[in-house]
């Protein structure tokens, strides 16, 4: 047990150098941005730590700054550096397929009965349910309106006209 408290205390700065890589390597592996900043207030303490005299930094000190700092970075990221978490892209839809068929014509392929059915949108057949528990009849085109895991739901043309109108 000696050799275990001999190799923590006292804390120097490469402790924290450590502990720093350490949550670095994590945060590459998980992805969060929160471990980054931890990972900084680590190194940042290591720096203190190594230029400021032992005798001013214990332990205590040591570990308050550390917290302070990790806290301090942790609120500035969520705040001022928030933009960095958001996925910009000029095509929001990507490989979301079910979503870029609101708002486009289908071709009933299989009558609607008790408001399923089946219909076509460009070169396949999706289940279909409609929205007011109408029945479609074979070859009326309709909208799609919704999206409902994998189905579609849709709605005759009149009505989305009407909608638009009103």
């Amino acid at each position: 047990m000696e050799g275990f408290t001999e190799i923590l205390f006292p804390i120097e700065f490469w402790h924290w150098v450590a502990l720093g890589l350490m949550l670095l390597g994590i945060e590459l592996l998980i992805g969060t941005y929160d471990l980054l900043w931890i990972s900084a207030a680590a190194f940042a303490t290591a720096l203190i730590t190594g230029l400021l005299p032992a005798s001013i930094m214990g332990a205590e000190i040591q570990f308050l700054v550390f917290s302070v700092m990790a806290i301090g970075f942790i609120l500035v990221s969520r705040t001022m550096l928030s933009s960095w978490r958001e996925q910009k892209t000029d095509r929001p839809l990507l490989n979301q397929r079910m979503q870029t068929m609101i708002g486009r014509q289908a071709l009933v392929t299989q009558s609607f009965k008790a408001g399923s059915g089946r219909v076509k949108i460009g070169d396949t057949e999706w289940l279909a349910y409609a929205s007011e528990d109408e029945n479609f009849h074979k070859g009326r085109i309709v909208i799609v309106d919704s999206i409902e895991t994998t189905a579609v739901r849709v709605v005759a043309p009149e009505s989305v006209k009407a909608e638009a109108a009103g």
